[in-house]
C-alpha cells in the first residue's frame, strides 16, 4: 500500500526521490514553481549524469530563479497544455501528489501518495506508463522558450 504523506513531509521526500536516482528524474506538474531546495536537489542529481525530464502546462519559469539555467540546461522539457497531474519519481520511488492550490508546493495544502517499486510494482509501474504517455502528447520546448529570453544575450 502507499504511504500517504503530509505537507510537512512532501518536501523532503520529493528531495530524497531525487538525491537517490541513478538512472532519471520526472517531474511533472501543471505549473512548474520548483522551491529552492529541490532545484538545489536537481542541479546535484544532474551534476551526477541523471537523466532530468520535466512535464508542465503552464510556463511560469523565471530567469532571474537563483539555480534555474544550470538545472534546466541539463533537463528534457515538456510542455502539455491539458496536463493535470503532479508526481515526482526515480526508477524506484513516485510521489503523486494532490494540491488545493494552484502553486503545488505551497506550504499548506500538499498531500501525496509515495508509491515504492519494490513493494507496489503494479502501482508504480501503470503511473510510470502514463507519465510516458503524457510525454509522447506533449512538444518538447527549448529552454530559450521556457524562460521567454535570449540566453546569449545574458551572457553579455
Amino acid at each position: 500500500m502507499a504511504e500517504f504523506k503530509s505537507t510537512a513531509s512532501v518536501l523532503k521526500c520529493l528531495e530524497e526521490i531525487i538525491g537517490k536516482a541513478q538512472e532519471h528524474v520526472f517531474l511533472v506538474s501543471p505549473v512548474m514553481k520548483i522551491p529552492q531546495v529541490l532545484f538545489k536537489a536537481l542541479h546535484e542529481t544532474s551534476l551526477r549524469g541523471i537523466n532530468l525530464y520535466f512535464l508542465f502546462n503552464g510556463i511560469r519559469l523565471r530567469a532571474r530563479d537563483p539555480g534555474l539555467l544550470p538545472v534546466l540546461s541539463r533537463a528534457q522539457l515538456f510542455q502539455r497544455d491539458d496536463l493535470n497531474l503532479r508526481c515526482c519519481f526515480n526508477e524506484q520511488q513516485m510521489m503523486i501528489l494532490s494540491v488545493n492550490s494552484f502553486d503545488w508546493l505551497q506550504p499548506a495544502g500538499v498531500t501525496g501518495a509515495l508509491i515504492s517499486r519494490l513493494n507496489q510494482k503494479f502501482e508504480y509501474e501503470d503511473a510510470y506508463i502514463r507519465v510516458l504517455g503524457e510525454i509522447k502528447k506533449s512538444r518538447q520546448v527549448a529552454l530559450t522558450e521556457v524562460l521567454g529570453v535570449d540566453l546569449m544575450s545574458r551572457n553579455n
